[in-house]
């Protein structure tokens, strides 16, 4: 029942004779309202055996205390809770990362590279199921039939295959070519992967560099600004340098801003390969340390493209896709024979 109908009196008029929005507390977490069409919007709280009459707007009073206060001062913390677990995270965000991290986050995130792995392990299982061939098969069969009478039939049976012609051999050898060009899949998708960071981040530290000197020129040009000003000034100087030293500043300032954009770009383009979002601040590790290149080409240009054709993943997985038609071929001619 309602506090009305329980018989509670109030001295507040609106809730004479029934009018107003109740609500009564039923217990400790429960608070039950009740409203009579066009009636005054009044909150009425039960606390033990009393009514608090509270106008509309009115937070609700629970025990002597405002919940919408103690909310109000909690704000606060939970601000400065969200605010550093953020500068937490950017912080995380802010460390400067190495090729080899960029390299293994494309790798840990690369869909392709997912897929090439279950490639692989499809493959491995195809081998095994292949293999199972040389091995005696047990077969147990049970049977139920309902006639006249019930009948049981249970049969157990091993069979091997001394001879089929050679298809189980195919059949191998056909399952670990494919094997192989599975893994040449998955070596040639990782170094695709890895050519793309590594020409990525490099663009990326350039952009970085050339902003730098941009940003130089443009210092140096507003110099050449400022001290062309000073000699007209002082009466030296014609006006015309002046407009000279302004247009060499203005166009600095352009190859500062598109070398800014360059950035961005590359920027945008190196997180497209690490496979995050496009717009996440990163920082790259710059090594300003310039390593000795003198005496490591010492191959000539046949020796590189013998190279080449040994262990480019192209070319062995156009070998093995030659060798799996091989081995149909075989498999078919073998259909025919006894």
């Amino acid at each position: 029942k309602s506090p009305l109908e329980r018989g509670w009196n109030t001295k507040n008029p609106l809730l004479r004779g029934g009018r107003g929005c109740v609500s009564y507390r039923n217990s400790p977490n429960s608070l039950t309202h009740y409203t009579q069409p066009h009636s005054p919007i009044v909150h009425v709280i039960a606390t033990q055996g009393t009514l608090k009459v509270a106008p509309k707007g009115a937070h609700y009073i629970q025990g002597g205390k405002n919940f919408m206060g103690c909310l109000s001062k909690a704000i606060p913390i939970i601000v400065i809770f969200l605010l550093t677990f953020s500068n937490a995270f950017a912080q995380n965000n802010s460390k400067p990362l190495a090729l080899k991290e960029c390299v293994q986050i494309a790798m840990d995130n690369s869909s392709k590279i997912i897929i090439a792995k279950r490639a692989v392990v499809i493959s491995e299982l195809e081998v095994k199921d292949v293999m199972a061939g040389y091995f005696p098969k047990l077969d147990a069969t049970a049977d139920y039939k309902v006639n006249d009478t019930d009948h049981y039939d249970t049969k157990l049976s091993l069979t091997e295959i001394f001879y089929d012609n050679g298809k189980t051999s195919a059949q191998t050898k056909q399952a670990k070519a494919r094997l192989e060009s599975a893994r040449a899949d998955f070596q040639k998708i990782r170094a695709e992967i890895i050519l793309s960071v590594t020409k990525n981040y490099y663009e990326t530290l350039k952009a970085q560099k050339m902003i730098q000197v941009k940003d130089e020129g443009l210092k140096q040009a507003q110099t050449h600004l400022d001290l062309a000003k000073a000699r007209y000034n002082t009466g030296v100087a014609p006006k015309s340098d002046i407009l000279k030293a302004e247009v060499e500043a203005a166009s600095s300032e352009g190859d500062l801003i598109f070398a800014e954009n360059t950035l961005s770009l590359t920027q945008a383009d190196l997180n497209n390969c690490l496979g995050i979002d496009l717009d996440t601040p990163l920082l790259i590790l710059s090594d300003d340390r310039l390593e000795n290149i003198e005496g490591v080409c010492a191959l000539t240009i046949d020796d590189c493209l013998a190279c080449a054709l040994k262990n480019r993943p192209e070319i062995k997985k156009a070998d093995i896709s030659l060798l799996i038609n091989e081995i149909d071929l075989k498999l078919a001619r073998k259909e025919i024979l006894p």
